[in-house]
This record gives C-alpha cells, sequence and structure tokens, in this order.
C-alpha cells in the first residue's frame, strides 16, 4: 500500500484494502495487516456487506464499482491476500443519472448447500428493481431472479441486506420495498430454493403495524425463527410467517435506525447496532424482547474518539467471548474505527484507520477459521 499524492487523491477518494485483524489473546495489542489494495480494475468500494469465508477457505466478497464494466465485482481472496475478479457486473441502466450511481452489489454473499455462492443486487435487472443471482467458487455467474418483472413487486423490490440458509436449506432474505396490502407496501421477507422458485414470506406497511423498510439481512436463532431489524424497529418472524414486533425505538428527537443484522451471542442473548440516537449505539435483546442499551457512540460535537456510525456494520463474537465491530467515522482521524465490546458493555477502541491501512469501512467483519477477523474498507 502507498500513499497516494494530491493529484490521485483527486481521482480516487477511497483507500480500499482487505484486512485482517490478529486476534491473540496473549497481548492486547492487535496488528492489522492489509491483504489486498483494491485499484478500480480488480473491484472498488466494497460497500455494506461481510465477507464471507468458503469451505475451500478463500474469501467471497462484492464490491459496489469498479471491474471491467466499473458496475461492481465479486471477487475471491485467499488468506494470504491474492485476489480473483470471478465476475463483473454491467449495470443495465447506467444512462440515466440516477441509476448510474446504483450499478452494483452492496451485501454479502451466502454459500450454500450446492456449494455455490448466492448474493443480491439492489437495482439492476430487466427493469431495474434488483436481481438475485448465483456464482460458482470458479466465476460461473447465473441471474436466479429479477423482481418486478413478472408480478409488478408484490414479491418485494430493491433487496438490500444479504441472504442467510434457513433450517429448510433454502435461501432467506429481505427486500426494501414492494409487497402486497396495506396502504404503502414497504419491504418483504421472501423465501427461494436453490433452484430459483421465489415466495413471498411476509409484507411489511409503510402505515401499518408490521413496521417497513428492512435493510438488513435475517438472523436464523437457536430458537428456529427469524429475527430482523427494520427502520426502527426489531422483530421475530417464525417460518410460516408469523410476525412479532419485539422492540420499537424512541423514534424522537435522534432518531436510532437499524441498518445491520444481529447476531446472536454464546448467551443467547441477540447483539446489534443502530446508526442514529447520537452517532450510534450499541445494544442486546433477548428473543422475549427485553432490550438494553450498551454503548452509545458520542455526537459528532463532541467527541469522536469512539468511533461513529456503525452504519451498516453487523457485530461478530470472537472466542474470546468479546462483541467486535466497525465504524464508519470518528478515532483519531475520524477515517472510522475497529472497536470491542463485552457483552456487559465494557468498551474499548482497537483501532483508528489512517487512509494508509483503509478508512470508512462500512460493513461488517468474520471469524476466520484462523481465529483473525477479516473486514473490508
Amino acid at each position: 500500500f502507498r500513499v497516494m499524492d494530491k493529484s490521485a487523491w483527486r481521482n480516487r477518494v477511497w483507500a480500499l484494502v482487505l484486512l485482517g485483524v490478529g486476534m491473540a489473546t496473549a497481548s492486547p495489542a492487535q496488528t492489522l495487516t492489509t491483504l489486498v489494495n483494491f485499484n478500480g480494475t480488480n473491484g472498488d468500494t466494497p460497500r455494506f456487506g461481510n465477507l464471507v469465508q468458503g469451505t475451500d477457505g478463500n474469501f467471497y466478497g462484492t464490491t459496489f464499482y469498479g471491474g471491467a464494466n466499473n458496475g461492481g465485482t465479486v471477487f475471491k481472496a485467499t488468506p494470504g491476500g491474492a485476489l480473483t475478479t470471478l465476475y463483473s457486473f454491467s449495470p443495465t441502466h447506467a444512462e440515466t443519472l440516477f441509476k448510474i450511481w446504483i450499478p452494483g452489489p452492496e451485501s454479502s454473499l451466502v454459500q450454500a448447500s450446492d456449494g455455490n455462492l448466492y448474493g443480491v443486487t439492489k437495482q439492476n435487472g430487466a427493469i431495474n428493481n434488483g436481481t438475485i443471482f448465483r456464482i460458482s467458487p470458479a466465476g460461473v455467474f447465473t441471474t436466479m431472479y429479477e423482481f418486478g418483472v413478472d408480478n409488478e413487486n408484490t414479491n418485494g423490490d430493491s433487496p438490500n441486506g444479504g441472504m442467510i440458509i434457513g433450517a429448510d436449506g433454502n435461501l432467506w432474505g429481505t427486500t426494501q420495498d414492494g409487497g402486497v396490502g396495506g396502504t404503502d407496501p414497504a419491504g418483504t421477507v421472501f423465501r427461494m430454493t436453490l433452484g430459483g422458485t421465489l415466495t413471498r414470506v411476509q409484507s411489511f406497511d409503510l402505515f401499518g403495524t408490521t413496521g417497513y423498510l428492512p435493510s438488513a439481512g435475517l438472523l436464523l436463532a437457536s430458537d428456529g425463527s427469524f429475527y430482523g431489524t427494520l427502520g426502527y424497529q426489531i422483530f421475530r418472524m417464525t417460518p410460516g410467517g408469523l410476525l412479532t414486533i419485539l422492540y420499537t425505538f424512541n423514534t424522537l428527537g435522534r432518531d436510532p435506525t437499524t441498518y445491520a443484522p444481529l447476531i446472536q451471542g454464546t448467551d443467547g442473548n441477540l447483539y446489534g447496532t443502530t446508526n442514529g440516537d447520537g452517532t450510534g449505539t450499541v445494544f442486546k435483546i433477548t428473543t422475549a424482547g427485553a432490550f438494553t442499551l450498551l454503548h452509545s457512540f458520542p455526537l459528532a460535537n463532541v467527541s469522536t474518539t469512539d468511533g461513529q456510525y456503525p452504519d451498516h456494520a453487523g457485530l461478530v463474537q470472537a472466542p474470546d467471548g468479546n462483541l467486535y465491530g466497525t465504524t464508519s467515522l470518528g478515532g483519531t482521524n475520524n477515517l472510522g474505527t475497529i472497536f470491542k465490546i463485552t457483552p456487559g458493555g465494557a468498551f474499548t477502541l482497537l483501532h483508528s484507520f489512517a487512509a494508509d491501512d483503509g478508512q470508512w469501512p462500512l460493513g461488517g467483519m468474520i471469524l476466520g477459521k484462523d481465529g483473525n477477523l477479516y473486514g473490508t474498507t
């Protein structure tokens, strides 16, 4: 990695890296290692998704821009940092001013039992309402489903969060818009078989009692139910579609918004982040809905030391029992941070990004098979 001169910075605002954070317990210090630098040709701007480590040990992810058509990419990276571009997207509606800014994928991939990786694009497709795609580890790409083509968005529109594998082996995900019923349908939960048959399981309504605008993927918890986040709410849903709102954030004042997926800790509780209520929070909630605020990031005009705005980044729990996450701003250089927090709320800042090692991490981290944490900026 090198520090760009001023003329180079005018051409590229982002310093993009794939990073690994050592989790050695012998010392409280953490070691950050840059593994890959994105340069546009091999991808540009990994967005809100986490990496996924495949059964082959390699890491797979997406970029929002870059690649052969500047429409985003799917990539593979070895633990040693050798990157291969598996697929370059072509924005289908790049001729319009609005669509050109939404070219490629911005969420996580998931590997299914057939060995293939599955993901979504928020836009693209025949009518630019989003797609579900499959890609093999060798790069064979297939569009599995195009939202809105044959159902007028009743199955959803604009999937923004990554999908997960349900107990039934099917893919489960959310869309930010579309659906049926109510006065203003505002998102769905869907199920799709690996063969491409999609079923709408739940619809949300902007003015109803179900909540609205799911921006993140789902969590399949140990009780067999799915848990997810809406604009200002946390919900539980059975595989049959029975939905319960567990918690509603205070929407007055500083407006916490939940963009990130939940995780389930080893204690059975759910943990997550918000991107508001100041500059963000970390919280814990039981599956029965008992809510605990663990940490509030400081207001922008007060301090940036802890970091600010977890954005779409969820948490990951390491073998030491602690939770780890990222913020997209704040820290020593106001370029984002990596932090640790205990299930009881004790917070530790681990790393402040400084441009030459990356900046503005928008997604979360994952725990690699080697015990290190991996993420993107």
